[in-house]
């Protein structure tokens, strides 16, 4: 095992940024319930491991922005990976899911930001895409969620990404929107979740908290992730 001498790893599962709304029934997102839930040590790295589990009503985002020196205005992030270079792994047995994951991915390659790299084998991936159908006991509004790490690392203890999964529930889509582009929407959103990208208050953006099928990654996003991964 390598030595981290200088290295706390402090997992935080962000699941708040990555319960997606319906765009058609606005009243679903009244949900709200904040907790914070301590767990034991991760045993398999021997190091002390906090899981933070927090869940929030996406309506009470406080949207925060930064101007950089040109004056483009991008989203304020809490970390990113340490490459531009990132790895995934889709873990779908649907050939529609896996299709509608590929094609999110494509999305945020196209954009020239990062590369992401699929895969194979028993090769560990940094972020891992599939669905399953909610058991998280909310009611009716969550269709895609994205779970996010982090770790600490340096004199400066900078904060950077450790690993991300994202799923789409797919139990939760009403029968009037089972099309492909709602749900590569959904995936494209939770995407950016996994690679830094929080809210953004423009209702035609992919990681506006409201999921619908006209959403695109914008150029605010693009420019985010720029100055991110740059």
């Amino acid at each position: 095992m390598m030595k981290r001498k200088n290295l706390l790893l402090l997992i935080i599962i962000s699941l708040g940024l990555c319960g997606v709304l319906l765009m058609l029934e606005p009243q679903i997102s009244t949900w709200i319930n904040t907790h914070t839930l301590q767990v034991e040590a991760d045993k398999t790295t021997n190091r002390d491991t906090i899981h933070d589990q927090v869940y929030y009503n996406d309506q009470m985002d406080n949207y925060q922005y930064n101007y950089l020196d040109n004056g483009t205005k991008v989203l304020n992030y809490k970390a990113r990976f340490k490459s531009r270079v990132i790895t995934y792994r889709i873990t779908s047995d649907s050939k529609v899911y896996r299709a509608i994951w590929l094609r999110a991915v494509e999305r945020w390659n196209n954009t020239n930001t990062v590369k992401l790299v699929e895969v194979k084998g028993q090769t560990k991936a940094q972020i891992t895409l599939g669905e399953s159908e909610d058991e998280t006991g909310t009611t009716g509004s969550e269709i895609g969620r994205t779970w996010r790490t982090y770790y600490h690392s340096g004199s400066q203890s900078t904060t950077w990404m450790d690993s991300a999964k994202c799923v789409i529930y797919t139990n939760r889509f009403p029968d009037s929107n089972h099309s492909v582009e709602y749900k590569l929407s959904v995936a494209t959103h939770e995407l950016g979740h996994a690679l830094g990208l929080e809210h953004e208050d423009n209702k035609s953006a992919v990681m506006y908290y409201q999921s619908h099928r006209a959403a695109h990654i914008t150029t605010r996003e693009i420019s985010t992730l720029k100055q991110m991964y740059k």
